[in-house]
């Protein structure tokens, strides 16, 4: 089921308010369906946290939509400093 960027970004800045979405957020739909999408984005948030730690803080932020809606993302986290 399609899911468009902005309800994405939605969800990722409710849960990281640090994140500026035009600095901080990459967000590309890989095969053009909106479905399959990979995500690089940045957060003071994941400071101390290991990439598995910072993974599942991504994948809690989006919530329903991993379950429900989209079929894959591939996700990238980085600390902002």
């Amino acid at each position: 089921m399609p899911v468009e960027e902005k309800e994405i970004t939605r969800l990722l800045l409710d849960a990281f308010p640090d994140v500026d979405p035009e600095v901080d957020i990459q967000l590309v739909d890989t095969v053009g369906d909106k479905d399959h999408y990979y995500l690089k984005i940045r957060s003071a948030s994941f400071a101390g946290k290991s990439a598995v730690e910072r993974h599942r803080l991504v994948v809690s932020a989006l919530g329903g939509i991993l379950k429900e809606k989209l079929h894959s993302i591939s996700i990238e986290t980085k600390i902002k400093t």
